[in-house]
């Protein structure tokens, strides 16, 4: 079985780099720089283009990297331009986590309008169920320290 190379670990990695990137940017650019930055062999371009969440910022970056070319950075000085650089990097990221908002709250509607759907459920029941931390995480100490 291959090597799962994008984890809850890795994720992060992968999408602050896009974050921060600036200059010409194209799939093998990506994909070389994460090899190297993660120490793998190889990186499959078909998995980094098949995940949602990458090939999503990916389309962001190329997107900010347009609207810099627009833009005569240099033009500042160089104080400037690393905060306007920093100031983009921050942009692409809040793009980034608002629509996976989004996409979270679309899931959590659909959850809700379900739950509605079943018939003699107990939605106060439910709720106070919810609101409890399981009795194993409570025993560990991880909950309530």
């Amino acid at each position: 079985m291959p090597k799962k190379i994008i984890t809850e670990d890795t994720l992060p990695v992968f999408l602050h780099d896009l974050d921060l990137w600036n200059g010409k940017l194209t799939w093998e650019l990506y994909t070389k720089r994460m090899v190297t930055r993660l120490d793998e062999e190889s990186i499959s371009l078909v998995t980094l283009k098949s995940h949602r969440q990458i090939s999503e910022a990916f389309r962001q970056a190329k997107e900010r990297l347009k609207d810099v070319k627009n833009h005569d950075i240099k033009q500042y000085g160089a104080t400037t331009e690393v905060m306007l650089k920093e100031m983009q990097a921050l942009k692409a990221q809040y793009v980034r986590v608002n629509n996976d908002l989004e996409a979270l709250q679309l899931i959590f509607n659909n959850v809700v309008n379900n739950l509605y759907m079943i018939d003699n459920l107990d939605l106060k029941a439910l709720q106070n169920a919810m609101m409890t931390p399981p009795r194993d995480m409570s025993k560990k100490g991880t909950i309530h320290g």
